[in-house]
């Protein structure tokens, strides 16, 4: 399932490869914060990496999510990984790549608290994405999409990464991925057989606490109001729905962390 932003994690490993040194961010500020604030920042804007009132655990969650919209299951930690908040801000110039921001937040991590980690398969409990209607199909806001994505990624490659046009208002750059795991609470595996682009657009009412940073969420959009939860929203709005099980998973394990000194 396609729906903004993904190709540029790609784009950036791609980078990192051609290099020697992990990227870092020129200047860097973290600061301990007592606001209980919503997390704030956004994707990266070319120049700047911002997140204010972010927890360890989403920042390492950011850093270390394979594409764009990613969860990551973390293990292991001190118990302030969910309740110390941070605001972190980075600047690399204004010409860098804004997808290799996330590679140098791996780097402030190891430098500033001191992170360690490795990976391990684990078997835990995960949501099983299925088709919920008889003979596949599909709700009112999923369709297949005639975009060419072979076509438009060979662009974005040959531009250095950028977009080759800035999308529609209201709209997520094409060709790219777009994850609920981040809203579900769990890792959310596609068995939905499905295979292709679509086009989709997926609104629900968020619980207390539901809400990541990872993607925006328009509060304006009027189908919020017809919406109730992601549950719902998904089998009435897409056709699909979540099946609680287990399954093997990548977990990230913490072996070293630490609270970082003041600025």
């Amino acid at each position: 399932m396609l729906c903004g932003g993904g190709w540029k994690r790609f784009f950036s490993v791609a980078l990192l490869a051609q290099g020697a040194q992990p990227p870092a961010f020129e200047v860097a500020s973290i600061k301990e914060t007592t606001s209980d604030s919503p997390v704030r920042g956004g994707a990266p804007q070319p120049g700047r990496f911002l997140r204010t009132s972010v927890t360890l655990r989403q920042l390492i969650q950011t850093a270390y999510s394979r594409r764009a919209f990613d969860q990551r299951e973390i293990s292991g930690g001190p118990s302030w990984i969910d309740s110390a908040r941070f605001d972190v801000e980075g600047k690399f110039g204004d010409n860098g790549e804004p997808g290799l921001a996330y590679l140098m937040v791996r780097t402030l991590l190891a430098d500033r608290f001191k992170l360690a980690l490795h990976t391990e398969s684990r078997e835990i409990p995960v949501y099983a994405l299925e088709l919920a209607r008889r003979a596949g199909r599909f709700g009112p806001q999923l369709r297949r999409s005639d975009e060419d994505c072979a076509v438009y990624l060979d662009a974005v490659m040959r531009i250095g990464g950028r977009q080759p046009s800035p999308p529609r208002e209201g709209h997520h750059p094409p060709c790219s991925i777009a994850s609920v795991s981040p809203y579900a609470a769990r890792v959310v595996l596609d068995r939905t057989g499905l295979s292709g682009v679509f086009d989709f657009s997926l609104s629900w009412t968020p619980t207390p606490g539901e809400h990541s940073a990872a993607v925006p969420f328009d509060h304006a959009d009027p189908l919020v109001e017809k919406a109730t939860s992601l549950f719902t929203a998904l089998a009435a709005q897409l056709g699909m729905k979540l099946v609680s099980t287990h399954g093997i998973v990548d977990v990230l394990v913490i072996d070293r962390l630490e609270k970082p000194t003041k600025d």
